[in-house]
């Protein structure tokens, strides 16, 4: 039931569908100009006017749009693009009624998405300054060509804008406790107050964070420093990050230099801006060489490894869609001349990380008709079935209006060629 508060345009909440609450105030589903909303709800004595200031300064596609706000006699009301997850949704357990199992970028897309958004932020003279996967929102919206996933940041309850030196100064360091650059952690421990030192970080501080989101990304949800505050809190001073080495080296090595160590430079000085992180995250030339593996690995790899193989190399960032000279991609590759016994199983994780089931080569064959063409081992039919079940065109023609019937006929001699037509 939706109940109404005052302002110009009226913005309409539902008290009964609670999206989260916190120190900054509470937040439900709702509605604005007949759109769905996410409505923050803030009482007038708690609002913080430069999360207001913040947002309407920064429209950006990785940052959470701000639509309209107005107030009661009680509260200030913000509605807000509505996103479906955060990122900590991400790894709870299966059994957690609030994970999130839905679409998800690559990790190196994810990275590269935030890394956008915050060199933006940077750009509009404003400090986050409460970077956690809690305030990193997932956004799927459909298109004609399937889900769009957007990685966008949210939460400037604490953004605070800096001076030309890219310097901010604090009433206090209130970020999440396990998620601070060193240079404000120390102070913390220390006891120190603003008033003593006026300006107590940079731009760079966030930069350290997002390193940090970085890595709980690549290690599924743990800490690149430890597990246990008190633990963490005396690594992130030690510049001991214990966790790095967890991750996949080839991932580290394929980004120019170690990007994940610049990102995690204990001195903010030396430092990497947002701005270079963003640079060093094209993928460059060397990620071309591992798209043309993967394509060699599904046409020819028939060792149980395959499916492993498979993960390893799209979590380095290649694009899983990438085509040979003929227009032929890893599924046409897989369906074409890889006879492995766990086929299936390599149909079903390509599509799952993100091929399209119905690209065409450069004559116009999707991976159906080169499954017909040329496979003839025992558990065709169950192939065939999957790509059917996964939205593969079964009536798709090559450019010369062949469909994978013909194929199947032309040249397939299975033993099950009856049951493989019939179906």
């Amino acid at each position: 039931m939706f109940a109404w508060f005052w302002g110009g345009k009226k913005i309409q909440i539902d008290r009964n569908a609670l999206l989260g609450e916190g120190g900054f105030g509470t937040v439900f589903k709702g509605e604005f100009g007949g759109r769905k909303v996410a409505v923050k709800r803030v009482e007038l004595h708690k609002v913080d006017k430069r999360e207001e200031d913040a947002m309407l300064k920064l429209k950006h596609p990785n940052i959470v749009q701000l639509f309209h706000c107005e107030k009661d006699n009680d509260f200030m009301y913000y509605a807000l693009e509505l996103c479906v997850a955060s990122l900590d949704q991400l790894f709870l357990e299966s059994a957690d009624s609030k994970k999130y199992k839905g679409p998800m970028p690559q990790n190196i897309e994810i990275c590269r998405q935030l890394a956008v958004g915050l060199e933006y932020i940077h750009s509009k003279k404003l400090i986050h300054r409460d970077i956690k996967p809690a305030n990193v929102l997932i956004c799927v919206s459909s298109t004609g060509q399937g889900d769009n996933i957007t990685i966008k940041w949210s939460d400037f309850g604490l953004a605070k804008s800096v001076n030309e030196k890219g310097l901010h100064s604090w009433t206090g360091a209130r970020g999440t406790r396990t998620w601070y650059a060193p240079e404000v952690l120390e102070k913390l421990i220390n006891g120190e107050r603003a008033e003593q030192e006026k300006f107590w970080g940079t731009v760079q501080s966030d930069v350290f964070v997002l390193g940090l989101v970085f890595g709980y990304l690549f290690l599924k949800g743990e800490h690149l420093y430890g597990s246990r505050e008190s633990e963490i809190h005396k690594n992130i001073i030690k510049n001991n990050a214990v966790n790095i080495q967890k991750i996949n080296g080839e991932l580290r090595k394929y980004y120019e230099d170690d990007l994940l160590r610049k990102m995690l430079e204990d001195d903010p000085q030396k430092r990497i801006t947002s701005k270079e992180v963003v640079k060093q995250l094209k993928l460059n030339n060397k990620l071309t060489v591992k798209e043309e593996e993967l394509r060699q690995l599904c046409a020819s790899d028939s060792s149980s490894g395959l499916i492993e193989k498979i993960k390893d190399l799209i979590q380095l960032g290649i694009d899983i869609n990438a085509k040979d000279n003929d227009g032929r991609n890893a599924l046409h590759h897989l369906c074409e001349k890889n006879s492995n016994s766990n086929l299936i199983d390599a149909i079903q994780i390509l599509i799952q990380l993100g091929i399209d089931v119905n690209a065409k080569c450069n004559v116009g064959l999707n991976a159906l008709h080169h499954l017909c063409a040329n496979n003839s081992n025992s558990n065709l039919i169950d192939e065939i079935r999957l790509l059917i079940q996964l939205g593969i065109d079964v009536n798709a023609k090559t450019k010369y209006g062949q469909n994978a019937l013909h194929f199947l006929c032309w040249n397939n001699s299975n033993s099950n060629l009856i049951d493989v037509i019939r179906l």
